[in-house]
């Protein structure tokens, strides 16, 4: 087992940032560099079928659910571009 480790940081107080601008690429796990995602994100394939009601979900509508399903939907492309998650 490893017992030491290298930092990216110098162990400022203050901390540290990884990419100065947003089209500064970065990367973890080995994945391609990537530059900030911007505003119009491009969702994965998970679509809402009409036998799952906003009520069952527990919103207050369909359009709610399909927005929540949605904004996930974009984290994990999002995770999954700069290398910390895998798609399944």
């Amino acid at each position: 087992m490893a017992t030491t480790f290298e930092t990216i940081g110098y162990n400022s107080d203050d901390g540290s940032i990884w990419g100065l601008t947003s089209s500064d690429p970065i990367a973890v796990y080995g994945k391609t560099p990537a530059t900030r995602y911007g505003t119009a994100l491009t969702p994965s394939t998970f679509t809402i079928t009409t036998a799952i009601t906003s009520n069952a979900a527990g919103f207050a509508s369909a359009a709610a659910l399909s927005t929540f399903v949605g904004q996930v939907s974009s984290i994990l492309v999002v995770l999954e571009r700069f290398g910390l998650t895998t798609s399944t």
